[in-house]
């Protein structure tokens, strides 16, 4: 099922402030007196020119980078390489 012609429009209209809204993003993340809305700004910054990063389940989350790279590797549905 496609977009459809009014929803583009709305994308294309939208895209039109891309630029703007980046530029009062950066400024937020520069300036704003909360630090909750300077890392708020700063990550939706991020995930623009990054994407968002995946979050590890907890039993991951340590310094074993064979276990990480089989998560992914089982989550990509790749076979384990030796």
């Amino acid at each position: 099922m496609g977009e459809t012609r009014k929803q583009g429009e709305v994308r294309e209209m939208a895209r039109e402030y891309g630029p703007a809204a980046l530029t009062v993003l950066a400024e937020i993340m520069k300036s704003a007196g909360s630090e909750t809305a300077r890392i708020a700004a700063a990550r939706e910054i991020l995930d623009r020119a990054y994407g968002k990063t995946a979050v590890l389940p907890a039993e991951l989350d340590d310094d074993d980078g064979e276990t990480i790279i089989r998560y992914v590797n089982d989550w990509r549905g790749k076979p384990e390489s030796n």
